[in-house]
């Protein structure tokens, strides 16, 4: 693709609009479905600002840094000037690196806790939650600080050109741990409710609905792959574009914006069923469902039966005229009743008597 000022920045307040639109829609779902906000709803806060200043940042680098432009190249005395228009690219090249960051981990958290607030009932997966938890805020903070900080001094950074420069992390290296390590993440985070969903006692076509609700994250494994993949093909290509990096990187940037965003975007997605819906798969709906398709595995039912004993319950039987009137009501209690045999996990079932 052919990059220029237009497209770039239309790309950067496109995406941007989405994620605020989409945040917008997602705490209106909150109020429309009268969900208490929780964690996963405070994380994507700043998620959208990150994604906010990512366009912002891309602006200005285009005003101010010739992003997106071919380099108006200074020759000197000694060979290329490092003028205040290379100094503001790179500056923008930093500050979009360190947003980046901040964003995909505080949406990657916000996911996780959003995944908590459904599965919470399983506790094996309570504990996969807060290791993913803890390893993405691990994974987070740590990249974020060595990006600060891939130089000694981070002025450095947009001080000097890339090559010589001294006490700095080898470039092409870190962004490639970086890229790898988030995809990994992100992997780990989509495939983590697959299990539960496919336990849940319903048919598999409600099994394939849940499933592709919670998994809208997977569009950004697709766009982490490409950033990916343009990352590579840049890093191979830099040398012998040198002397044309403002525009030459463009693609990466570009990348980084669409990344962010549709993480922002679809960590909202399953929230917004309730404006579509009223019955709806996301949370008051698929706690209940979870309650009642696995209600022992949280051990949380406590009048359930052991097996082999006898359950006495109090049952009422409506009997209805033959000209449809209401009829009568008769209630019976200490109506003895033999359990069926527990399933696996030790899930009971229960029977049911309608008498017309």
């Amino acid at each position: 693709m052919a990059w220029n000022v237009a497209n770039f920045v239309t790309l950067a307040v496109l995406f941007a609009f989405l994620s605020i639109i989409s945040i917008a829609l997602r705490f209106w779902s909150r109020r429309v479905n009268k969900t208490k906000l929780g964690i996963d709803d405070a994380l994507i806060i700043p998620a959208t600002l990150c994604v906010v200043g990512i366009a912002v940042t891309m602006i200005v680098g285009t005003a101010l840094g010739e992003m997106a432009q071919h380099q108006k190249l200074e020759i000197g005395p000694g060979g290329p000037i490092y003028n205040n228009s290379r100094a503001t690219y790179e500056k923008c090249n930093y500050v979009l690196q360190l947003l980046s960051l901040a964003s995909l981990g505080c949406s990657k958290t916000s996911v996780l806790f959003f995944y908590r607030r459904i599965f919470s009932i399983h506790k094996r997966f309570e504990l996969i939650n807060t290791t993913l938890i803890v390893l993405i805020i691990a994974w987070a903070v740590s990249f974020f600080f060595a990006t600060a900080f891939q130089c000694k001094d981070p002025v450095t950074f947009w001080t000097t050109f890339e090559y010589p420069r001294v006490n700095c992390v080898d470039a092409y290296s870190f962004y490639y741990s970086v890229s790898t390590t988030g995809f990994i993440t992100d992997l780990m985070i989509l495939s983590s409710p697959i299990p539960i969903i496919w336990q849940l006692q319903m048919p598999l076509k409600n099994k394939l609905a849940v499933a592709c609700i919670l998994l809208l994250g997977a569009v950004v494994c697709g766009a982490g792959i490409a950033r990916f993949v343009t990352f590579i093909n840049v890093g191979r290509g830099f040398i012998a574009n040198i002397h044309d990096v403002t525009y030459f990187t463009t693609p990466v940037f570009a990348w980084t914006m669409i990344e962010s965003s549709l993480a922002v975007v679809s960590a909202n997605l399953p929230i917004l069923r309730p404006l579509l819906q009223k019955q709806t798969y996301t949370d008051s709906y698929l706690w209940s469902m979870l309650r009642s398709t696995l209600p022992l595995m949280a051990g949380y039912n406590q009048q359930t039966p052991k097996s082999g004993s006898k359950a006495s319950l109090p049952r009422k039987f409506h009997h209805a005229g033959k000209d449809g009137s209401s009829g009568y009501q008769v209630s019976m209690d200490g109506v003895q009743m033999e359990p069926v045999p527990p399933l696996d996990h030790n899930i009971y079932m229960q029977r049911e008597y309608e008498v017309a």
